[in-house]
């Protein structure tokens, strides 16, 4: 079980998502939410490969979403 697992012995996977930088600067980013959509938007919806159904998010953020970075 993954939960219990002590800090040093967690593990890593490929196919997993990752942030685009160090937490230092991810800390720095989220300081100001603009710039921390701004990176992260469009890294989410990679991830959840276009399927905005996946996508845990506000309604009106979710056309936000849709309307800037659905497939044409």
């Amino acid at each position: 079980m993954a939960a219990t697992r002590r800090y040093q012995s967690l593990r890593s996977f490929d196919n997993l998502p990752e942030l685009p930088s160090g937490y230092p600067l991810m800390f720095a980013i989220a300081l100001t939410p603009p710039l921390w959509y701004a990176v992260m938007d469009k890294r989410v919806v990679d991830w959840a490969d276009g399927d905005f159904s996946r996508l845990n998010v506000l309604p009106p953020r979710l056309a936000s979403l849709s309307n800037r970075y659905a497939p044409v």
